[in-house]
């Protein structure tokens, strides 16, 4: 996988995110086990659980009930159908939904079981959930400088991009901060400086035009100097997701699919995900929990006029310039190929959180009649049993949604920095390791 081509009404603030991170619980896990007409529900796991594992004559993909436990997986708008694929079937190409507490996914993480029967595919690839966790962009392809130096003193400069011929102010492109004195120059995407990651992406040529004066005595020289430079070669500091734990990435840092012999069969097989509450300070199951509604999340291009119903982090589209940005993964994906590389056959997992112990136990109980939205809003004592904190402990990508109430992306206007450019950043995670 490569990277493509040089790929409400305030300003809302870089940390909000993280601040709405940390207030679902007031910086502290809480527990909001729900409650129904049946009682007490803890430790009580309703009739009705499917782990999603079939007949091992067909591919599948569910969940390991030793590590998952409290999970039921289907097939998406089927509540009582497997997520599998019988190989006298052709050209299936299958949406799967794990729906779990949230509270099981960031205490127990997630641990997926696949199987691939003899003789269905000559090859399995597998690809993961991913999405980037920081502000990312392609810095430009080429800065020109211009500047007249007298006795040191920067006197007059201006600036070039992208191969322009027509000199510009230094400060007029929206992805980089530029002092003609140093020079110095930073790009708008790098916030390694200030406590963050570095998104900025590309290689670029840097010509310096300078024109030195000296008054006394007078003198006037010039020289040019031409260096070629890197914004930044790898994604892998700035991802977040399932791609960022063990598995493989491309010298760019992207997770790439991997594909495994299998027509011998693949029985079986484990893939597992670590808890959130063991790798992410922030009370978050985004690590893990892909499921979005599509509703929610649809945006178009900063620039261009592209459109996605996919959470903006997953996919940014484009960068402020309009530069494609590469999008991420939104599933766990499982592809059944032939001999040409030809898919017979797909399996896209989604993993859906929910927010309350109780709209988990009505939704298996009532075998999919009852469903009520996962991302619940309240208060414990209100509309969920608890003692204090919030209905819903661990955000997903519904509820960074639901804190925007829309996407903004109206390109970014002159001068620079505005209000648009610091509502870009805010649009990604920005989770912290622990």
């Amino acid at each position: 996988m490569t990277q493509l081509l040089k790929l409400t009404s305030k300003i809302i603030l870089v940390s909000l995110v993280s601040a709405y991170l940390m207030s679902c619980t007031g910086g502290n896990v809480s527990s909001s086990f729900g409650s129904s007409s049946a009682g007490s529900l803890v430790d009580n796991i309703p009739d009705g659980m499917s782990s999603g594992i079939a007949d091992p004559s067909q591919m599948y993909v569910g969940v390991d009930s030793t590590i998952n436990d409290i999970a039921h997986v289907h097939t998406e708008g089927v509540f009582g159908t497997n997520c599998a694929i019988d190989p006298a079937s052709s050209l299936q190409d299958v949406r799967c939904i794990v729906d779990i507490p949230e509270a099981e996914i960031y205490n127990h993480g997630l641990a997926l079981k696949y199987n691939v029967p003899s003789g269905m595919c000559r090859y399995l690839r597998t690809s993961t959930y991913w999405f980037y966790n920081h502000e990312v962009g392609t810095g430009p392809t080429s800065i020109v400088i211009n500047r007249t130096l007298t006795d040191g003193v920067l006197t007059a400069s201006s600036c070039r991009f992208n191969g322009g011929m027509v000199n510009v102010a230094c400060n007029t492109d929206p992805e980089v901060l530029i002092d003609p004195q140093g020079p110095t120059i930073t790009c708008r995407y790098n916030y390694s400086g200030s406590g963050g990651k570095n998104g900025c992406l590309g290689d670029y040529t840097l010509t310096v035009n300078t024109t030195t004066i000296v008054t006394t005595p007078f003198s006037s020289t010039s020289s040019t100097s031409t260096s070629a430079l890197s914004w930044g070669k790898s994604v892998s500091e700035i991802i977040g997701g399932a791609g960022k734990y063990g598995w493989p990435v491309s010298k760019d840092g992207y997770p790439i699919p991997v594909v495994y012999p299998a027509h011998l069969g693949i029985f079986n097989q484990s893939y597992t995900i670590p808890a959130p509450i063991l790798s992410i300070l922030n009370n978050t199951n985004l690590e893990i929990a892909n499921f979005s509604t599509p509703a929610m999340n649809t945006h178009d291009g900063y620039v261009s006029a592209s459109t996605s119903n996919l959470p903006y982090a997953v996919d940014p589209i484009d960068d402020l310039n309009g530069t494609a940005v590469e999008p991420g993964s939104d599933s766990y994906q499982y592809e059944c190929l032939d001999q040409a590389d030809e898919i017979l056959h797909r399996i896209k997992v989604y993993v859906r959180e929910w927010d309350t112990y109780q709209d988990y136990y009505d939704y298996i109980t009532t075998k999919g009649t009852t469903e009520i939205p996962d991302r619940r809003v309240g208060s414990e004592g209100g509309t969920c049993v608890g003692l204090d904190g919030p209905c819903n402990d661990y955000i997903d990508f519904d509820d960074i949604a639901a804190l925007f109430v829309s996407y903004t992306t109206n390109p970014p206007a002159a001068p620079f920095p505005d209000v648009n450019m610091s509502r870009r950043r805010a649009y990604f995670p920005q989770l912290t390791p622990k």
